[in-house]
């Protein structure tokens, strides 16, 4: 198992909104917001997941997360999430759009240490 750094220096970042970022050809989001542990708000609604294949340590320990809206995820390429919730301690709800998980082949520990309290699932089919 290979240990994830945070190389990305954003414990001090509270809050991001992804607008017209181009992310269409982009297959790896591994680590994206890993230890961003003062991210409170994360605004995805326009980010192109359509070719993504690995989405683990996504929001690994992201601590100050209480709520995450993902409604236009798109994970039908998504192999791996591992510990893609991991360790957000203060995630309570979770919105999720499209979550369809049969062809992932790794969800180790996805929601491990992550007190959940609501899951909001909406497939459209």
């Amino acid at each position: 198992m290979k240990k994830k750094k945070n190389n990305n220096n954003c414990s001090a970042l509270e809050e991001i909104h992804i607008n017209n970022f181009d992310t269409t050809n982009v297959v790896n989001i591994s680590a994206m917001f890993n230890k961003c542990s003062s991210l409170k708000n994360i605004d995805l609604s326009n980010i192109k997941t359509n070719n993504v294949i690995n989405m683990e340590y996504m929001f690994n320990e992201c601590t100050s997360l209480k709520k995450l809206t993902l409604n236009n995820l798109k994970i039908k390429k998504v192999e791996n999430m591992e510990k893609m919730f991991f360790g957000c301690t203060s995630l309570e709800t979770l919105y999720i759009c499209d979550f369809l998980t049969c062809d992932i082949i790794n969800m180790e520990y996805i929601f491990d240490n992550c007190p959940l309290k609501e899951v909001f699932f909406n497939y459209n089919t």
